[in-house]
């Protein structure tokens, strides 16, 4: 045969066998086999990747149920965080978080590249189309992605002779309309009105702004959340949207991302876990060199290596003692295909190369284990495969070997049928826990949260999970939208339409930074204008003016006046911490900040929050919000040393000029309601139990995720409203 390349892996027993220690030898000849092979019965072929994966999740139950096998110099029972899926490709990754999503089994992903996740590329995708809306790769990628799934004869109806996928601006779809699908044209028109109205704005608007308008738009957050590991894509599409915001120009982000994909594609991340997941742990290969964990699963043992690229031209960068070489394959005129010698010669280069490259990462999954593994999958024929090329094939050579045998245990299993289960009803179905098993949630010492966050889980599980967990955002509901024909007369080609969640934040982010001096002055209208035109808002901007109204209100009022006339101490965005303990000594650490704090000459001190809703008139105006302003009238008689601060709310959309008070609650009473809260949240966090509300509790509180959380058919007749 030819003679061995540097990049194959000469095996030579004498030397690369490993011994057991003299001194464990006794301990070693008593142990059971650490190494189970479950051959995966099938009536014929190899087994596929969720048949493997099932496999594995009906395996992992069993590990829990029975506590064995032992892990750890302790010989403990084991857990969830001591096991590890060790997968060759992200598609057998996949498989094993649906079928362990199915089992209710927890687990957590790592290993694979931030950049190169579908998702990411998909929201890239989007960003291009913007900067280019006649880029035919980024059209194809956008519409038959998540951010509209078409089909593929409706692709094919969006090209025409000598042009590639195009999207129907003006309705404009081409000589083969025909051919879209009934089912796909609303999403292409969608697409495409969203692709104009941003595209337009793309080189005045920063990254993020056009990014989270298009996933607002296009609910593309909810698609992801619906999809395999919803709750990582969905994750990956949050992170990648606070990157965006960190800069101003799409083009530049867009450069940068392109960049980083190739950082990514050649440096994979490394595979890094918390201590405190109690959870499986799912990675590649690639990602496991260098770790160990006490319990391995490989599946995909019976799989070849992957099969090169076929191109005509082959090229082989030679050694240090070889030249390179090139070669090519030829077409005659009647089609027939011409693959000299050099071009066979180089092909198999590249076969060995790859079955090079298996080897060794079938020796990095089998030298993972601390303590068992198993190896999962099934031959494809009823002949031997070849050891050389499938992990599969030696493990039938060791199944042979009468000496060998005696170490490696066979557990020929069926793929179960897939249903879902609670973690606590598979324990009972496989028998009762060992007393070894840890099934109670970890007891907390510690948490620190945001107010509105807490407030969230008060009001909603299912709207904190939203907001918090996977930061989805949130749809403002009765916003003004941009309708499908664009922007409209006032507003310049540039202009980007704000909703009210982003007209109320610029609202008070001005309020925040306008001088101490304007506060009750007649002039504050000019000086809001100002400090708006400031914040990226000119006054030629159509909502300019309303925002600016809405300050100018408050600044001119009746409390803001009293505030100047008294000389009272103006302070803004006052930080806080406030500490509570509970009777078992856990503390909850709230973090946040107070709007507006005014410190009265005669030591009285008031916390005004700014609002952007109109509000209610009468006593209950507050109600809504009564979970913050008792944790702000709390942190206020701490930081301050009052005994009986004021809280109140100012509605910058109604009348602020008196801000509506609260009479908060009594300091211990809210201390146990609020620890109590963070013991409820410790626990949902754990058992990722998030229940929706009621419909009228969603409706009571405005929640933009209703959409989301109940069914079109569950809405009640629209109420009427007044303007």
């Amino acid at each position: 045969g030819t003679p061995p390349q540097l990049f194959e892996i000469a095996y030579v027993g004498e030397t690369e066998d490993l011994l057991v220690p003299p001194e464990r030898e006794a301990e070693a000849s008593a142990l059971e086999p650490a190494v189970t092979w479950l051959r995966v019965v099938r009536d014929k072929g190899a087994s596929t990747k969720l048949d493997e994966a099932f496999v594995i999740a009906d395996r992992v139950r069993q590990i829990l149920s029975s506590g064995s096998p032992r892990v750890g110099p302790d010989a403990r029972a084991p857990q969830l965080r001591d096991i590890a899926v060790l997968a060759t490709s992200n598609a057998m990754l996949d498989a094993a978080s649906f079928a362990l999503s199915v089992a209710g089994l927890p687990f957590v992903v790592a290993g694979r590249g931030f950049f190169r996740a579908r998702e990411v590329r998909d929201v890239a995708s989007m960003l291009r189309l913007l900067l280019e809306p006649s880029d035919p790769l980024a059209a194809l990628e956008v519409l038959r992605g998540p951010w509209a799934g078409v089909h593929d004869t409706t692709l094919l109806g969006l090209t025409a002779p000598g042009r590639s996928v195009h999207l129907p601006h003006g309705g404009d779809w081409g000589p083969r309309e025909a051919l879209v699908q009934p089912a796909d044209r609303e999403a292409v028109e969608r697409v495409t009105r969203v692709v104009a109205d941003l595209s337009r704005a793309a080189t005045r608007a920063s990254p993020g702004v056009l990014l989270r308008e298009a996933v607002r738009a296009l609910s593309f957050d909810d698609v992801v959340a619906r999809m395999p590991r919803g709750a990582m894509r969905a994750a990956n599409v949050a992170k990648l949207l606070d990157m965006a915001d960190g800069h101003a120009d799409a083009r530049s982000f867009l450069e940068w991302l392109d960049e980083a994909v190739e950082v990514d594609a050649s440096e994979t991340e490394a595979a890094t876990f918390s201590e405190r997941d109690d959870a499986v742990r799912l990675l590649t290969v690639h990602a496991s060199k260098g770790l160990d964990f006490p319990i391995v699963f490989v599946p995909e043992i019976a799989a070849s290596p992957p099969s090169g690229e076929h191109g005509a031209v082959r090229v082989d960068l030679g050694t240090s003692g070889t030249p390179a070489r090139l070669a090519v394959r030829l077409v005659e005129s009647d089609g027939a295909v011409l693959r000299p010698p050099s071009f066979e010669a180089l092909l198999d280069v590249d076969r060995r190369r790859r079955q090079a490259e298996r080897q060794r990462l079938a020796y990095v999954a089998v030298t993972r284990a601390a303590d068992a593994m198993f190896l999962v999958g099934c031959s494809r024929s009823s002949k031997p495969d070849d050891p050389a090329v499938t992990t599969v094939g030696a493990l039938q050579v060791v199944a042979e070997d009468a000496n060998a045998r005696a170490l490696l245990a066979i557990d020929d299993v069926t793929p179960p049928s897939p249903s879902v289960v609670t973690p606590e009803a598979a324990l009972e179905a496989d028998g009762a826990p060992s007393a070894d098993v840890i099934v109670a949630p970890p007891r907390w010492r510690s948490l620190a949260i945001a107010p509105t966050a807490l407030a969230d889980f008060a009001y909603c599980r299912r709207r904190y999970e939203l907001v918090h967990v996977l930061r989805m955002p949130e749809h403002t509901r009765a916003a003004a939208r941009a309708t499908g024909g664009g922007t409209s007369g006032a507003a310049s080609a540039g202009d980007v339409t704000l909703d009210a969640r982003a007209r109320g934040t610029l609202a008070h982010r001005v309020l925040e930074r306008v001088e101490d001096s304007a506060f009750g002055v007649t002039d504050a209208h000019a000086v809001a204008s100002r400090q708006l035109a400031l914040e990226g808002v000119p006054d030629t901007h159509p909502q300019h003016r309303a925002i600016v109204e809405r300050v100018t209100r408050f600044l001119t009022g009746s409390y803001a006046r009293r505030v100047a006339e008294a000389g009272a101490a103006v302070s803004r965005e006052v930080a806080f911490v406030l500490t509570l303990v509970d009777a078992d000594a856990r503390e909850l650490v709230l973090h946040g900040s107070m709007d507006l704090v005014v410190t009265w000459p005669d030591g009285a001190v008031d916390v005004v929050d700014y609002k952007s809703a109109r509000g209610a008139k009468g006593e209950g105006a507050s109600a809504p919000y009564a979970f913050q302003l008792d944790v702000y009238a709390e942190a206020a008689r701490r930081t301050f040393d009052v005994a009986a601060p004021r809280v109140g709310l100012a509605f910058l959309g109604g009348d602020p000029g008196e801000p509506v008070w609260h009479t908060p609650s009594d300091g211990a009473a809210l201390s146990a309601r609020l620890t109590a809260l963070a013991a409820a949240l410790s626990t949902a966090r754990w058992t990722s139990d998030f229940p929706r509300e009621p419909l009228d509790r969603c409706d009571a509180i405005t929640c933009g995720f209703i959409g989301r959380c109940h069914a079109s058919t569950e809405r009640k007749p629209a109420r009427a409203t007044t303007t």
